[in-house]
């Protein structure tokens, strides 16, 4: 009975974990990238729609996203 159980730790307790967890290295160039070309291309289409009228847009198949 005077066994201490897993509950409390079973004499495992650390500060430190015992294993190392996973850390994502890539994520965050992935991110990174999505965000740049999401940008690359928003930017793009606000130049196009700032530069050519309503009928060049119609021309190539684009609709104003903004007045």
């Amino acid at each position: 009975m005077n066994i201490k159980g897993t509950a409390a730790g079973g004499g495992n307790s650390l500060l430190i974990p015992m294993t190392e967890f996973p850390r994502p290295h890539g994520d965050i160039d992935a991110v990174t990238n999505a965000h740049n070309l999401a940008l690359v291309a928003l930017t793009a289409r606000l130049h196009h729609e700032t530069k050519y009228s309503d009928e060049a847009l119609a021309k190539r198949g684009l609709k104003r996203l903004w007045r």
